[in-house]
């Protein structure tokens, strides 16, 4: 570990204006402004302060339906950093330099959007992007990057988990795991949470308001993706709980008994807790079976992960203050704190606080305490080795070929912003970029060390060969992992503009023999250039 110079990052800003050409839409992301800022951080009863970078990025992504488009970003990073440095992502909501203390103070750097796209549409497109910036910025630990995100950052923190690799942790906090039920609670609800009421000056009141505050969006979401009826599968497969079998990274998913947005009977029905009659209006329903008529859609988290995971169950106090006693919405100071409990064997991790039964007045929590994940992100981001063998499944390795062949998994369908007719619902980058990520992951899989590299040399072996997409000629992947890697890295980033970065792994090819295969395979430009540097581009005369 060393700490960076200001002369590095000064040659890093450099780079990023300098190595790609602005006029390629394969450029990973621009910086659009930094600024030097300072935070207060409050832990163990001691304050200190942390000087910290800050840049504005905006980073290029596709659209559900295929458009480039752009979306601004931010990047905090400690200014006492040392590389190569953990990378936290925030999914879909900012967060500010506030909330992002705790994560400073490890010395972790942190990545947020600056902007809340649909969860369900452009919304996991982008944060996808976001997270591949991350591995190509020369300072991240690829192998130390994860994801946190809280109700539909949760969601998004789940479906980027099942789109992308390698991850080292992910930590959604009442996220919503299951879409159908959720449109179907919100759309069957609705009416009766508005229950007629009036307020002082004769207007709508409602009898459950936060609900109502975020009904319309989440009904929103039928809209785009069809009738259930009609496709329930495009709903399952746009659920974190239809594709868990490809969330192979370390989960810490937290719930409350209480949440009145994201009810835990999605988790399961038996953690789910009745409330008292009369408490919330005549034909507001939180029953599952009731709720989603489609049987194979009511499948629950339990169901999906049952096999691979763990359930803590962490009874709050009943003598705290109550969210609705403070006069705000966002948390008050809490002197309570609720102890971060986790598996260390297990791949899933469910916390279920226990806060009693859901209240009208509530959004996800009833009462403040306070609650930090970060013990859990230590854990993994400390290890020796934080990407454990088993991270690559047959499945994942089939999704990260598919991605490599620019196809989708499955090929889920949905709905266009725009009100369109079905179409195909695209979970992928610009081809270059998207590329270069998975091999990039893959490549930091493989350093993990030996265990990874025989596993991915053998679930490679099973692929059938029209998905076998990193072969090249004579040269074979299963041969030669590392010199694979290597040469398809260097071709990529030949193509993105960034020739600096592929004459170094050309290079790097030819100084091995046992990875002459894949160097045979070099053309002959990119050959010239790694022997012999690559040429200066002469200032024209004016």
């Amino acid at each position: 570990m060393k700490t960076i110079s200001p002369t590095a990052w000064r040659r890093w800003m450099k780079g990023l204006a300098t190595t790609v050409s602005p006029a390629r839409i394969d450029q990973p992301f621009r910086v659009v402004g930094q600024t030097m800022a300072a935070v207060n951080y409050q832990a163990a009863g001691s304050n200190s302060k942390i000087g910290v970078r800050q840049y504005d990025l905006r980073v290029p992504y596709l659209s559900i339906g295929g458009q480039a488009r752009t979306g601004m970003a931010r990047l905090f990073v400690p200014q006492d950093a040392r590389e190569p440095m953990a990378v936290i992502v925030v999914m879909h909501y900012e967060l500010g330099l506030d909330g992002a203390a705790e994560y400073l103070a490890e010395g972790w750097a942190v990545m947020t959007p600056r902007e809340a796209l649909n969860p369900v549409g452009d919304g996991v497109n982008f944060n996808l992007a976001l997270l591949q910036a991350c591995r190509q910025m020369p300072f991240a630990d690829v192998q130390r990057i994860a994801l946190v995100g809280g109700s539909a950052g949760g969601y998004v923190t789940l479906m980027v988990a099942s789109e992308s690799f390698p991850i080292a942790a992910a930590a959604p906090l009442a996220p919503l795991v299951s879409i159908p039920y959720n449109i179907e609670y919100f759309g069957r609800n609705i009416e009766p949470a508005r229950c007629g009421a009036k307020d002082d000056q004769g207007n709508d009141a409602s009898c459950v308001p936060v609900f109502c505050s975020i009904a319309e969006t989440v009904k929103g979401f039928a809209a785009f993706l069809g009738p259930l009826a009609d496709g329930w599968r495009i709903w399952l497969r746009n659920s974190p709980v239809g594709v868990m079998n490809l969330v192979t990274c370390p989960v810490l998913a937290t719930f409350s008994t209480a949440d009145t947005l994201v009810p835990v009977n999605q988790v399961s029905d038996r953690f789910a807790i009745r409330p008292a009659r009369g408490t919330f209006p005549d034909g507001f329903e939180f029953a599952r079976r009731a709720l989603v008529t489609a049987p194979p859609a009511r499948r629950t988290l339990m169901q999906a992960a049952a096999r691979r995971s763990r359930v803590f169950r962490l009874r709050v106090p009943d003598t705290l203050t109550k969210f609705w006693e403070t006069g705000k919405i966002g948390p008050a100071p809490a002197a309570h704190e609720v102890p971060c409990v986790f598996s260390k064997r297990r791949a899933l991790s469910i916390v279920i606080l226990d806060e009693g039964a859901p209240d009208p007045r509530l959004g996800h929590f009833k009462y403040c305490f306070r609650y930090s994940v970060v013990p859990f992100l230590r854990y993994w981001f400390r290890r020796k080795t934080p990407l454990a063998p088993e991270q690559l499944t047959p499945r994942k390795l089939e999704l990260l070929m598919r991605r490599f062949r620019d196809q989708d998994l499955d090929a889920p369908a949905g709905r266009e912003q725009s009100g369109s007719p079905l179409a195909l619902l695209t979970r992928r980058n610009r081809t270059g970029r998207q590329k270069i990520d998975v091999v990039a992951g893959l490549r930091a899989y493989c350093e993990s060390g030996p265990a990874h590299r025989k596993r991915l040399r053998a679930l490679y072996r099973k692929l059938p060969a029209s998905l076998r997409a990193l072969d090249v000629g004579a040269a074979r992947f299963d041969e030669d992992v590392i010199g694979g890697l290597a040469y398809h890295e260097a071709m990529l980033h030949g193509s993105c503009g960034d020739r600096a970065r592929a004459c170094a792994l050309a290079r790097a090819l030819l100084s091995r023999r046992a990875h002459r295969a894949y160097s045979a395979c070099l053309p002959a430009r990119l050959l010239h250039m790694a022997r012999n540097g690559v040429p200066r581009v002469a200032n024209r005369p004016r």
